[in-house]
């Protein structure tokens, strides 16, 4: 499995994201996926680096970690939103998209098909069990990537004042949802449905924490200092700390069992 020219990836992707530009220029939120596409790309190349992936494994993962956001612009441009649930799956759409444009010399078959599998499942709540374990790794890689990127982006824009900005929809100074809290408590993650404002996003996103697949992708995690921010901006009374109490308590259970 390999790409061939992971230049010409990148010259494709911009060359694609440039389509849905009007008078030269991407709309506000096209803007933040094109350059959040890139750092994931960093991401992933860090972290393979990190495991000692061999040249052609770490080029492959390396190009799907960039594409894998690729179905958020004909999204944005024909429904106007990044929700999923008003619109359509980006990562279905995505897998559509390299169908149809990506050009199949860029990589061999097996290539090919661990990008769009890996684009594919990249924001599904879980990965299917039935996927090929030849391509298994890529979409894990490509999860672990978005993820750490997500929680970086999500923390900068906390940082300058412009998370409204990043999440349009989310009532940004509302509690945590009782709805929210009991899907946590009992699953030990929830659905975007019972997201309702900024609390319960990051706490969203410490759930995420249980769907990290590499030791790796948490050590970087670790050192971003993330964790320890999100923890700080929840707003906690005695039910939620008892949850969060709980979460936090299962992830360090989790950790060890990752390789």
């Amino acid at each position: 499995m390999k790409i061939y020219d992971i230049k010409q990836v990148r010259s494709w992707f911009d060359n694609y994201v440039n389509m849905f530009a009007f008078d030269g220029k991407l709309p506000a939120l096209s803007e933040i996926k094109r350059a959040h596409s890139y750092e994931v790309e960093d991401v992933g190349r860090r972290l393979t680096a990190e495991m000692n992936w061999d040249n052609d494994s770490a080029l492959l993962g390396t190009a799907a970690s960039l594409l894998h956001d690729v179905g958020r612009f004909s999204q944005f441009r024909d429904f106007n939103t990044l929700y999923d649930s008003s619109s359509v799956d980006h990562g279905e759409r995505g897998y559509e998209e390299l169908r149809s444009y990506f050009p199949k010399e860029l990589a061999d078959q097996e290539g090919f098909e661990a990008i769009t599998e890996s684009v594919r499942w990249h924001n599904k709540k879980k990965l299917p069990e039935d996927i090929a374990g030849l391509y298994l790794p890529f979409c894990r890689l490509v999860r672990d990537a978005d993820k750490i990127d997500v929680f970086r982006l999500v923390q900068n824009n906390i940082d300058m004042g412009k998370v409204e900005e990043l999440l349009p929809r989310q009532n940004i100074g509302a509690a945590l949802s009782e709805p929210f809290l009991k899907e946590v408590e009992e699953n030990g993650y929830s659905s975007y449905k019972e997201v309702h404002s900024l609390a319960d996003f990051l706490l969203l996103q410490l759930t995420w924490l249980l769907d990290i697949n590499y030791a790796a992708s948490m050590k970087m995690i670790s050192e971003l200092g993330v964790v320890d921010k999100m923890i700080k901006q929840l707003p906690l009374n005695k039910r939620a700390s008892e949850v969060l109490d709980s979460l936090l308590d299962r992830i360090e259970k989790y950790k060890p069992s990752l390789k």
